[in-house]
């Protein structure tokens, strides 16, 4: 998709509630969501005969609100298309999951192409770890040159279901970092509310240790000294700790994975 004329390169968008005012110099400029893999996008449209591509998702926060486009064809998506899908007045029926239909549209592109639309509904049942009822839904509509087979139909809902796993998957790890930062602010909070109270125990102690009369008494101070002195410890040790937020990440065999 690579080109060295700035006039054919390919039109990519994405699009945000907050930007609705479309620059027809800057639509090529559009970064590809975080849940597409610009590899699978490229893939699509060199074995499909797919000619254009819009994919929308919606959630309950607004960052999850996210339209995204694109085309090789510089051309494909006028203002007038945009602003239109944008609207999703033609959107009146809410088809099965995962299941490529026909579509009908008022406007199209170029009026000769076969469009299609593949919606996707939030999962209802935890799927990998992923939590139950994700409010996470959309779809994609994708426009081709001719008819597509059941075989093409399937890669297209294939491809859509891992976006939706993605997606879903995004959010699970964002709400995940959102409550471990939540936990550490709270125990930062404990820490410091801790840190006088035990700071005068340990002088307490101190000071018994030097004019307790027996050895006994002395070695009883001594222990609340270091017991102190490791809930301190402790408590600094849990504080910084960030390991929960650590992605789980590695190289893996995909061959032998499918194979397994």
């Amino acid at each position: 998709m690579t080109t060295t004329n700035a006039v054919t390169t390919p039109r990519t968008k994405s699009v945000s509630k907050a930007d609705r005012v479309f620059d027809a110099n800057a639509w090529s400029k559009g970064k590809i969501p975080e849940s597409i893999a610009p590899d699978n996008l490229e893939e699509l449209f060199h074995q499909l005969p797919v000619e254009g591509i819009w994919i929308t998702t919606h959630g309950s926060l607004p960052e999850n609100y996210q339209q995204f486009f694109h085309s090789e064809n510089p051309l494909w998506f006028s203002p007038e298309i945009v602003d239109y899908l944008a609207s999703e007045q033609w959107l009146e029926t809410i088809l099965p999951p995962l299941k490529i239909s026909p579509l009908d549209l008022e406007i199209q592109p170029h009026g000769k192409e076969t469009s299609y639309l593949c919606m996707y509904h939030p999962y209802q049942s935890c799927h990998r770890g992923f939590e139950a009822g994700t409010d996470l839904w959309g779809y994609w509509i994708v426009w081709t040159r001719e008819p597509l087979t059941p075989v093409q139909k399937l890669c297209i809902e294939q491809q859509v279901h891992c976006l939706q796993v993605e997606q879903t998957y995004l959010q699970s790890q964002s709400q995940l970092f959102q409550q471990v930062q939540t936990l550490q602010q709270a125990l930062y909070r404990t820490e410091h509310q801790l840190r006088t109270p035990l700071s005068l125990v340990e002088l307490y102690a101190d000071f018994l240790l030097q004019n307790l009369p027996t050895e006994a008494l002395r070695k009883q101070a001594e222990n609340i000294s270091k017991t102190v002195d490791e809930i301190e410890v402790s408590l600094h040790r849990l504080t910084r700790w960030n390991g929960l937020i650590q992605p789980d990440q590695g190289q893996y065999d995909l061959k032998q994975i499918i194979v397994e």
